[in-house]
């Protein structure tokens, strides 16, 4: 049975980020902390006079293998998946500037490239984001107190300069854990309502990512092209559920799945939907795709009509990513006695979890996604014979948003059931 996997491209990454607190402005207190912190969505002017770099050829093949190979280390079999792969991306970039000697070179390898290359490429994205209006990007740090943690200079630079991060220093109470949900609800327009449950007592840090999408399809389905059809779901049970029907001009294929891409307003972004071919699972479209394959996919389009359907839903993701990410080649990092963050401080620190969750509605009249991740540091102690092609999203597939320049996956899901 098929998947559809859907991705938010990498331009979904590109959204506004929140204002970044200047050298010397004083901490608030836990006394004299807002109870959430204000959201700041700022104009291209208040970004760091840095020089961002473009996205090679190269760095999109990286950041789509990435995308590709913690969507597929987080799927389950027969379960619907949607994960960010920006938003972890972003996160974990962050943390990666504080990281040292193996725990770096881990990190490195795992993302994809170096810090540095990270940092500009990824600011890149981010200002390009800022002009998309379509995508929101916010990075914000909490930490414990100056005197109790302190933090490498280079490093809250780096976080401030490149990723627009603000920073909040108090002590990691109650109210603490409410203005973190409170900023990333914020942030997310209100469809991540909670990013943590609680703060461990050995956490002095969060590294907190949040971004929200929110578009139009170029041509939204009219009421006559909505009705109700029969989704086959993984487990083979069969449930009825309201269908869009309509017609695209952009086709994909390869070995393993047939598709198409659905521009949404602007053009910046689009929606494509992988339908896997007979006797394939979309577990199995997901692991056949690396990278390079997925460029090699997406631009390979062919211009066609295309017949389409597929169900009008909504999804949700939680997921723990601590194990994912050590086996994806960066276990240094989650141990005590391994991890070398001496970039951040001269604390001894580790990452204790990855925390990320996401939300998704398809409609009629276009999608609306958000995400959030938090990395929580710790201290140590060719044309058919009609003429045309058909996709019926009537049983799993995978689908995704990208960015239409880049066709750089930012979300990438899995649908098995509605």
């Amino acid at each position: 049975m098929k998947k559809f996997a859907f991705l938010l491209t990498l331009a979904l990454l590109l959204t506004g980020c929140a204002q970044a607190i200047p050298n010397g402005t004083q901490a608030p207190t836990a006394s004299q902390a807002p109870t959430q912190p204000p959201a700041t969505h700022p104009d291209p002017g208040t970004l760091p006079p840095l020089v961002p770099a473009a996205v090679t050829r190269e760095d999109r093949v990286q950041a789509a293998d990435f995308a590709l190979r913690l969507t597929s280390a987080a799927a389950k079999k027969g379960e619907n998946t949607l994960v960010s792969p920006m938003s972890v991306l972003f996160a974990l970039a962050m943390t990666a500037n504080g990281a040292a000697g193996e725990t770096r070179q881990q990190m490195e390898s795992v993302l994809g490239a170096q810090v540095d290359r990270l940092n500009s490429y990824l600011s890149g994205l981010r200002q390009a984001a800022l002009e998309s209006g379509a995508l929101n990007i916010a990075n914000a740090v909490w930490c414990e107190p100056e005197e109790q943690v302190p933090l490498r200079p280079d490093f809250e630079t780096a976080l401030r300069d490149w990723y627009g991060a603000e920073l909040f220093r108090q002590p990691f109470t109650r109210a603490t854990l409410e203005q973190i949900n409170g900023w990333v609800k914020e942030q997310t327009d209100g469809q991540i309502e909670e990013i943590l449950s609680d703060l461990p007592q050995e956490t002095v840090m969060c590294l907190v990512n949040a971004l929200s999408f929110d578009a139009e399809w170029m041509e939204p389905f009219r009421e006559d092209q909505i009705g109700p059809a029969d989704f086959t779901q993984a487990d083979g049970t069969v449930k009825e559920t309201d269908f869009l029907y309509g017609m695209e001009s952009v086709y994909l294929e390869n070995e393993l799945a047939t598709g198409f891409r659905k521009d949404y307003a602007g053009g910046d972004f689009a929606f494509v939907a992988l339908l896997p071919k007979e006797g394939v699972t979309a577990e199995e479209v997901l692991a056949g795709l690396d990278g390079a394959a997925l460029q090699a996919l997406l631009e390979g389009a062919q211009e066609a009509d295309v017949h389409l359907s597929m169900p009008m839903f909504q999804v949700e993701g939680d997921y723990a990513l601590k194990e994912i990410l050590a086996a994806m080649g960066m276990p240094d990092a989650f141990e005590a006695d391994t991890a070398d963050f001496s970039h951040m401080s001269a604390m001894p620190l580790y990452i204790g979890q990855v925390v990320h969750k996401t939300s998704l509605t398809l409609t009629a009249m276009g999608t609306r996604a958000g995400a959030a991740t938090a990395v929580m540091v710790d201290a140590a102690g060719a044309l058919d014979p009609n003429g045309y092609k058909s996709v019926q999203l009537d049983r799993p597939f995978v689908y995704m948003i990208i960015h239409s320049e880049t066709n750089l996956p930012v979300f990438i899901g899995t649908l098995n059931a509605v």
